[in-house]
């Protein structure tokens, strides 16, 4: 088991055809307590790519709360 001490965040994208959102960051949050869950609907694999302006707001967020 893997302890994490610190808040957590992950970034998912509902259309990710390389890693499933059910077999990763869905089991990953529950594992994790001081995680948060962000999933972006219709997002790939790349989404610092396609969605990098709603990945850079949620990544500041993030390191400022």
């Amino acid at each position: 088991m893997i302890a994490f001490k610190v808040p957590t965040l992950l970034i998912h994208g509902t259309a990710d055809k390389v890693v499933p959102l059910d077999t990763s960051s869905r089991l990953a949050a529950l594992g994790i307590a001081q995680s948060n869950l962000k999933i972006y609907e219709g997002a790939p694999h790349g989404l610092f790519a396609t969605h990098k302006n709603e990945l850079t707001q949620d990544l500041l967020n993030f390191v400022t709360e």
